[in-house]
């Protein structure tokens, strides 16, 4: 990781997410939808399909309360089926993006969930909102995925902007 072992590293680390979390409690939102005013370069839109039972609703709600995970990002967006509020508000009410149906059928070897059609179909919501067109990076995280935006664009402070990836 890029702060370990380094004291100014998990200083700038904190300070980022002490800012992220200031940034977020003034955020916008729209049902599903919020643009943090983060002060780090590299503007992320991220998202992430939740299951509409179990375990991934009050992961999501324990994450949003957190400003972690997807939510330290500038934008981002949770799809599943139905509008399942993750937060009441204030400031507004934050729910998920309707896609329709996320069920699936397992199979193969190893009995997988057989779910490529359901990331079509949300990736078709992500390109018709044109949300990721504000950002640099478009990232889909899993809902139990550990992910710390200030990482990545730690990283990204060092890409070229110009190389194909």
């Amino acid at each position: 990781p890029a702060s370990c072992c380094n004291p100014a590293a998990e200083a700038a680390a904190a300070a980022a997410a002490a800012a992220a979390a200031a940034a977020t409690a003034n955020s916008t939102a729209n049902d599903s939808f919020s643009v943090n005013a983060s002060q780090f370069p590299g503007k992320l839109f991220c998202w992430a399909l939740m299951m509409p039972h179990g375990y991934e609703v009050s992961l999501m709600r324990t994450l949003l309360g957190r400003s972690a995970g997807i939510f330290g990002c500038n934008a981002y967006d949770v799809f599943s089926s139905g509008d399942i509020e993750l937060s009441p508000g204030p400031p507004l009410r934050i729910g998920t993006t309707d896609i329709g149906s996320v069920k699936c059928n397992y199979g193969g070897k190893w009995h997988l969930a057989l779910n490529s059609p359901v990331f079509i179909k949300v990736w078709k919501k992500v390109f018709e909102m044109r949300t990721y067109l504000q950002a640099d990076w478009t990232v889909k995280v899993d809902p139990d995925a550990v992910f710390i935006p200030e990482r990545l664009r730690d990283q990204m402070r060092h890409s070229d902007p110009d190389a194909c990836v």
